[in-house]
């Protein structure tokens, strides 16, 4: 399966097969849950229970130092691909951002 997961392989074959975009949705939606909005002390808990510091945790994150901070003090909210990735970083761990 070249290193695919098994929910890659199924969006891999209906598409194939050309399922129809009814299917394709239900499939997709399986396959890539809804991204959640995260409280400032969520976000703070997740930096430290990933035991970095804040320059670090913004480095991962491709974001500036003083985002991070805006985050977790509630002064701006994370969205797009930062939410997708502290959501990441929530289910998985910060290891599925360093390999």
């Amino acid at each position: 399966m070249d290193n695919k997961t098994i929910m890659e392989v199924i969006l891999e074959a209906a598409n194939d097969a050309d399922a129809d975009k009814v299917t394709m949705k239900k499939l997709e939606s399986l396959a890539f849950p809804e991204v959640q909005e995260l409280t400032p002390a969520q976000i703070k808990r997740l930096r430290e229970e990933s035991n970095l510091s804040r320059s670090v945790w913004a480095k991962v994150l491709n974001v500036g130092v003083t985002t991070a901070q805006k985050w977790e003090s509630g002064k701006t909210h994370p969205d797009g691909a930062a939410l997708k990735l502290l959501n990441l970083v929530q289910v998985r761990g910060i290891t599925a951002l360093l390999r």
